[in-house]
């Protein structure tokens, strides 16, 4: 259907897409996915699981309107602010900070068809779900690097239960994008010991441990050396981002 400015407006049933995720899609085409022509459909349903969009394919035409109704039950979806490695399929988000879409919400992005950046991000309607949820359980093992606790699992806990060895858990650094996990969100971790009440199934925390990747690191207050999580001990945490280092988990 064209208005009286030729402007073409793509009127059709919802699509449904195949899943994707988890990890990263660059230039994703969801069209191609289900089989049709590009930017033959305009609203899509899809599910997720903690799936990262750093690029969409263009339709083509400037003006599109192209929305995503993600599953509600298989997590998050984070649309990182012009990270494509194509200009053509870059996505501005609001405030040029990456968006992170609720399972259950339905997004809306605008086709700009331009040279620098293909896409702008105009809203989501979120889902009545709550942002967090019952404690989630874990298992660490002696020496944990870049830890990405909900990897395979749709997760909006703020409270971390983990089991570790009857020796001990060291832990030097987070992931930089958990799923769910947004800038400031407060989390608890809880050392729930090895099942057997060892005393010695503690919890370390190391400060600014280079064995994690920039960014997936911790601050411990005071910049001081290991905090050690005894027994049922918990702590709490939060991001915060910065340029120098791409951010840290702020220890509270």
């Amino acid at each position: 259907m064209t208005d009286g400015n030729f402007q073409t407006f793509c009127i059709s049933p919802i699509l449904i897409v195949p899943d994707i995720g988890p990890g990263v899609i660059d230039v994703f085409d969801p069209w191609d996915l289900a089989g049709v022509a590009r930017g033959s459909y305009s609203a899509m349903a899809i599910n997720t699981s903690s799936v990262t969009i750093d690029g969409l394919v263009s339709t083509g035409r400037r003006g599109d309107r192209v929305s995503f109704q993600l599953g509600g039950n298989r997590g998050p979806m984070l649309v990182r602010h012009m990270r494509s490695t194509n200009p053509a399929a870059r996505i501005f988000c609001p405030d040029g900070i990456d968006a992170l879409v609720p399972g259950g919400s339905t997004v809306e992005l605008e086709c700009l068809n331009d040279t620098d950046h293909g896409y702008r991000f105009d809203s989501y309607m979120p889902s009545s779900a709550p942002s967090a949820g019952p404690s989630a359980d874990f298992t660490l093992g002696a020496l944990t690097h870049n830890w990405d606790p909900f990897m395979g699992g749709a997760v909006t806990a703020r409270c971390w239960r983990t089991t570790v060895p009857r020796d001990g858990a060291v832990l030097t650094g987070i992931a930089v994008n958990p799923q769910s996990v947004r800038p400031n969100d407060i989390i608890t971790v809880v050392n729930m010991g090895d099942g057997n009440n060892s005393p010695t199934a503690t919890l370390t925390v190391t400060n600014f441990d280079h064995n994690s990747d920039g960014g997936e690191r911790f601050l411990l207050p005071g910049f001081s050396t290991p905090i050690v999580i005894p027994l049922f001990g918990s702590f709490r945490f939060r991001r915060d981002e910065f340029p120098s280092e791409s951010g840290a988990w702020f220890v509270l």
